[in-house]
Formats: C-alpha cells, structure tokens, sequence
C-alpha cells in the first residue's frame, strides 16, 4: 500500500526534569502546560489518510520507570474516512544522590487529506530533592483525530463503516501519574511523590486499520540497566490508501 503525502500537520511536545550533577535546580518545582488546536489540511491530489507517532522516555536514577502508551486507528468509511491517534510518555527516577533526571518525548502527525482535524498536548515536569534524595517525573501526552468526508463513497464504500469511536477526551483531563493537589493551592502534595521499586521499561501499543488498503506498523524497543536507566522508544504508523 502506498499513499501520497500532500500535507501534514504535526503537533510535538516534550519535557525533561533534574539534570544529573547540577545541584542549582529547585528543591521542589511543578510545572504544567496544555495547548488544543482546529483545523483542516489540503489535499490536492486526493491520496490517502494516516497517523503516525514517535515517543520515548527515559529515566536516570537508583529507581527508574519510562512508560509509552500508544494508539493509532485509521478507518475507510462508506462517507467518512477517520483517523485518530494518542500517545501518553512517562519518565521517573529516584535516587539517594540527588542524581536523578526523567526525560519525555511525543510527537503526533496526521498526512494526507482532512477536511477537519483537532487534538491537544499536555506536558508536566515535577521534582523534589530533599534530605533522602531526589525524585523527578516527566510526563507528555498527545492526541489528534481527523476526519475526511466523501460524497459519493470512496474505495470503502462497499463496506460498512467499522464500529469505533475514537476518543474525544483531551489530553488534560487524563490523570497524572501521581495523586493531583491536596491543599488547594495549585501545587501536588509534596508530601507524597510517585513511588518506584527497581528499573523498569514498558510499553503499551495498539495500531488498526480498517479498510481494503491499509497500513498499520509498529516499531518499539525497551532497555534496562539495574539501578542505573530505563529507557523506552516507540514508533507507531496508521494508514489507508
């Protein structure tokens, strides 16, 4: 299967926290940011449809997690084509000698033709160092869903439209990787911090695509070193013709 690629949008998002060796950053310090977005994309010569995401997280430390979750579904309608893709990053680390660093990348694209597109970011970073170490958590999400209509039906028209729906949450209303503010003042409960036991790497990847020419490809790879890093990279892709 092979489709043109006439235009694009792309939407990227990343974030680190702690830095290994520099004792200058702060104490304790929580920062978020969300961004959503609308629009439609042109395409002139009438090519397919797809998502595409890259991610990776990685954590420096005694105690460390680094965490993908993906998806990315495409789908050839009888009168809509769909496509729609989220990606959630995490890093966290944890070390007794202040060396922790968490470090979370994502970016999200969408190709082809759509006659309208919207989506969101979200980033947070958070650190703590106090008398018993350091602890840093960087987590970035992303989503995008895309529509493109046909009037007299496409090259999947003879079959029914896939019973999906897409996710229609923004990215800010998903939940930290930690508790949310407890006294009220905008700030989580420095009192508590997320809690990791050992070096772990994981990911969480689910790829579709519905329709007679279509594409769906998953590239992702996890590596650990015992009380040293974790690190997890993936790269997803979604497509029809």
């Amino acid at each position: 299967m092979s489709a043109t690629r006439t235009s694009s949008v792309s939407i990227g998002v990343s974030t680190s926290t702690g830095d290994a060796g520099d004792e200058t950053y702060s104490e304790a310090s929580y920062v978020s940011e969300t961004t959503v977005f609308v629009g439609d994309l042109l395409n002139v010569d009438g090519g397919g449809l797809g998502v595409g995401v890259q991610a990776d997280a990685t954590a420096v430390g005694t105690d460390t997690l680094a965490q993908l979750e993906v998806t990315a579904t495409v789908s050839d309608g009888t009168y809509v084509d769909s496509a729609s893709a989220s990606v959630r990053a995490v890093a966290a680390a944890q070390s007794p000698d202040d060396l922790a660093y968490a470090a979370a990348a994502a970016l999200v694209e969408v190709y082809g033709g759509a006659d309208v597109y919207y989506g969101g970011t979200r980033s947070i970073t958070y650190t703590v160092q106090d008398e018993t170490g350091s602890t840093t958590v960087s987590e970035v999400s992303a989503s995008v869903h895309a529509l493109q209509f046909s009037a007299g039906g496409g090259a999947g028209s003879q079959q029914p439209v896939p019973e999906y729906v897409p996710e229609t949450q923004p990215p800010q209303e998903e939940p930290p990787p930690y508790p949310g503010p407890e006294c009220g003042c905008g700030e989580p409960d420095l009192g508590y911090v997320i809690e990791i036991d050992g070096n772990l790497a994981a990911f969480d990847i689910e790829a579709n695509a519905f329709g007679p020419n279509t594409l769906a490809d998953v590239s992702a790879d996890a590596f650990v070193v015992e009380d040293q890093i974790s690190t997890v990279t993936a790269v997803v892709v979604a497509a029809i013709a």
